[in-house]
């Protein structure tokens, strides 16, 4: 290739997941030929070999496709997979011919050198090389050298020779086998792991090219074992691919911190060229038929051609008049502008600036991981109102002023659950549709100036209506913090960054406990004093409404506050999350998903749970108190230590979650066990006793923990954001039934103990004591499972399911915190 400068390749977009091999088609006609891609989301796809242009994808596979091959006429395909078969399909119509099961994951496939081949060597996890029989209907086969392969076979590649075969196999061993002997002719060991084994498509001499460790081998593929040289490099290698006629040859490395496509020259052994396009290992590498591209299969999910020859060629060039002109270097040309518009509406709003991340060493990302997390806490930690209000104002005369005595005053508490169940679903829903922080300052602004409007209220049917509208906007500030913390923390980072939002609402209590006790001293004919409450407590978030709306940022990537290298470093924190950031895309089959997900119920009960404990305690703890014998206004300075105990309590929960790995559910069952013993005190204490029913009363203040806790297990362990955003509505619509229910078990005619609530509660805390048991070891099997099934150790793969919006179901490299 004589030119010098460097080319832009052709991307070739569609995979959502890596592509572990690719490989051309002989030349069908004079300039025409394909090429066929397998990758791990299950789906191999046919294109264009000149412009890459997309024919089709081969749908059928239930795991992931490892090696693809076409026949040298490109009629048929056969495809290997991780789901224990192998396919031979039909091109033109896609059509699976053959299913050819196996015991385990088939890693390679191979034809003869035929146009329409009947015969297909199949090798994989079973360490077995097998044989079909294509023309007949049951395509039987035969194994060939029982017990030689010490490891996997990763590679077949068939000879000029129709008898022989060349395997390469995890055992370091390249070997030569011939059909009629049904025996192995010759092998080669190769030092370290092998990482490609092909033969070069642009000339005849059979030279076979074989990637394993630093080196890059090539032998003669019919003589057996005979090898013409190796070329050892500085790099790792996963793909080598040779060009005998320019007498250069391709390489590409194996691990994440060299994503470079590399050329060489054959007889000096020099590296000619760097080229740089993919941001992830290269795990194949092919030259075309006529050898003037050649292409690269990636890690990132792409497949890239690049030219090899001088002048135009293919998508690299125009025409101006009758003049062609070569555009290789001027810009990377389309391949199907409508398909890669429809990608980028569904593709992850983080996953540009990911691609980003390879730009920089990991010592700058470190060296920068603690600013960017300072700047982070800085912004994203404020500080919000929780619905105390009614509370605060039950203890003066909201209750006769309106007439909501007895049951009354329940269904006011309990109809703004029913507001917040009836949005929960949509507010998650538009949560991912639209920008998190608008969304959710608007609700804010729209939940203040109805807490102002409970001024106005006049009666029990106009307190129903204001506390219905105050709960559908208050539905959607919780989920919209989870998605928050999410976006910008990291898994051990969450929980405690959650239970400081909950322990700011331990804050709030405090602040509203005092305004309650201060505004209790004053006395208008104009206002009355619950009037006040709501009237304080209203202007003060109306205030905050907008300090959010021009404060909070909608995602890393478009943090104000962070420059574009600290935005970068933003994304390359959450990228260990696995979930990657946000999709706006909503995808059906991840709803149904969530909806019968045994983890996504589970958690869900818990959140049942706490609705009832928290529609019961933060509504009738005023009720309790007084019921022990205090005064109004003292009621509402008792509830002051509450606020408190939310505060400390609930960040040391989280603190502990993120410091001990996987106890998230361990700390969630032995939080709920003081609550729970001061509930049995309430029950069994006498009345004559009263501090310490006080001191019973304030350790239920500690359900925050719970609740946060059930949030990050949702944040953490739930990838999909359409699943997310459905298992996020599903928690809130079981806690605000819950709220429903807690609101009315509290019967008037049992005060001051309440015995019937006393009894629900202590209930609910141990089933949640259970269920949290229940999900670890659920959770806890399926991780042991995984890594049985797909090995340890993926978090580059996971990080990059994460970003192609696959579920924690789909996502086989996922793994659970529990």
């Amino acid at each position: 290739m004589p030119e010098t400068t460097k080319v832009v390749p052709l991307t070739c977009h569609g995979h959502s997941r890596p592509v572990p091999h690719i490989h051309f088609s002989s030349l069908v006609d004079e300039d025409q030929y394909y090429i066929i891609s397998a990758c791990k989301d299950n789906n191999p796809m046919l294109r264009d070999g000149v412009t890459g242009d997309w024919i089709g994808t081969f749908l059928g596979h239930k795991g992931a496709v490892w090696q693809a091959r076409l026949s040298s006429n490109a009629s048929l395909a056969a495809t290997a997979s991780a789901d224990f078969s192998a396919k031979v399909w039909d091109t033109h119509t896609g059509e699976a011919l053959h299913t050819l099961a196996h015991n385990h994951i088939v890693r390679a496939v191979a034809f003869p050198n035929q146009p329409h081949p009947q015969i297909l060597a199949t090798g994989g996890m079973e360490k077995k090389l097998r044989i079909y029989d294509l023309s007949r209907s049951d395509a039987t086969s035969f194994e060939i050298g029982a017990g030689v392969h010490t490891g996997g076979i990763k590679s077949i590649v068939w000879t000029s020779d129709p008898n022989v075969i060349v395997t390469a196999a995890e055992d370091k061993k390249i070997r030569w086998w011939d059909l009629r002997q049904e025996a192995t002719i010759g092998e080669h060991a190769v030092e370290g792991t092998v990482g490609s084994c092909e033969l070069g498509n642009t000339s005849s001499d059979g030279i076979l090219s074989v990637a394993a460790g630093n080196s890059a081998y090539f032998f003669n593929s019919l003589s057996p074992g005979s090898l013409i040289k190796s070329v050892k490099t500085p790099y790792e290698l996963a793909s080598v691919a040779l060009h005998n006629g320019e007498r250069k040859f391709v390489t590409g490395g194996s691990n994440q911190n060299d994503t470079w496509v590399r050329v060489w020259d054959f007889d000096e052994e020099k590296e000619l060229e760097t080229n740089k396009g993919h941001h992830g290992p290269i795990w194949s590498a092919s030259f075309s038929p006529d050898g003037k591209l050649y292409a690269t299969g990636s890690e990132d999910g792409t497949v890239k051609l690049w030219k090899f020859t001088s002048g135009p060629y293919g998508l690299w060039k125009y025409k101006m008049g009758e003049k062609e002109h070569d555009i290789s270097t001027a810009r990377e040309p389309s391949i199907d502008e409508g398909q890669m518009a429809a990608a980028k509406q569904m593709r992850d709003i983080g996953a540009d600036l990911y691609l980003e991340v390879q730009q920089y060493s990991r010592e700058e990302l470190e060296t920068e991981r603690k600013v960017v997390l300072r700047k982070i806490d800085w912004v994203i930690m404020p500080m919000f109102l929780d619905k105390l209000s009614l509370n605060y104002a039950n203890a003066y005369t909201l209750t006769p002023d309106l007439g909501l005595e007895g049951n009354r005053y329940s269904w006011v508490a309990a109809i703004f659950n029913f507001g917040y169940l009836f949005w929960a679903l949509p507010a998650n829903y538009l949560i991912q549709r639209f920008p998190v922080s608008k969304y959710t300052g608007s609700m804010i602004l729209l939940w203040s100036i109805l807490l102002c409007c409970h001024v106005a209220a006049k009666n029990y049917a106009g307190m129903l209506a204001l506390r219905f509208l105050l709960g559908m906007f208050e539905a959607s500030i919780s989920p919209a913090i989870m998605n928050i913390v999410s976006m910008f923390y990291t898994r051990d980072e969450q929980p405690l960054r959650m239970c400081i939002f909950l322990a700011f609402n331990g804050v709030a209590t405090m602040v509203g406990a005092l305004l309650g006790y201060g505004l209790g001293h004053a006395h208008s004919p104009h206002i009355k004093t619950w009037q006040l409450i709501f009237l304080v407590i209203g202007l003060l978030n109306f205030v905050w409404s907008f300090v959010f709306l021009w404060v909070m940022p909608d995602s890393p990537s478009s943090a104000k506050f962070l420059s574009h290298k600290q935005r970068i470093v933003a994304i390359d924190r959450i990228a260990s999350n696995m979930i990657g950031v946000k999709t706006k895309q909503f995808q059906r089959h991840q709803a149904i998903e969530a909806l019968v997900d045994f983890k996504v119920l589970c958690i869900a009960l818990i959140g049942l749970c706490c609705g009832v404990i928290n529609g019961g305690v933060s509504n009738f703890s005023s009720s309790l108190l007084r019921g022990f014998g205090f005064s109004g206004i003292y009621t509402t300075l008792l509830q002051l230590p509450t606020g408190a105990i939310e505060f400390f309590v609930v960040p040391i929960c989280g603190l502990a979650a993120g410091y001990f790995r996987n106890t998230r559910c361990i700390i969630l069952a032995v939080v709920c066990l003081p609550p729970l013993a001061g509930l049995l005190g309430i029950r069994l204490t006498p009345l004559s006793e009263r501090w310490s029913l006080v001191g019973c009363t304030w350790l239920q203040y500690i359900v925050g923990a719970p609740v946060i806790l059930s949030w990050n297990l949702l944040t953490t362990n739930i990838a999909g954001h359409t699943k997310r955003s459905t298992a996020n509505g599903m928690w809130f619509v079981f806690y605000a039934a819950g709220n429903i229910a807690g609101a009315n078990i509290f019967f008037a005619r049992e005060a001051p103990r309440y015995f019937s609530a006393l009894t629900g509660l202590i209930v609910c805390y141990c089933a949640m004591v259970v269920i949290a048991g229940v999900l670890a070891a659920w959770m806890g099997w399926q991780n042991k499972r995984r890594d049985q099934l797909y090995g340890a150790g993926e978090d580059e793969q996971a990080v990059r399911d994460g970003f192609s919006d696959l579920t924690d179901v789909q996502a086989k490299h996922f793994r659970y915190a529990l």
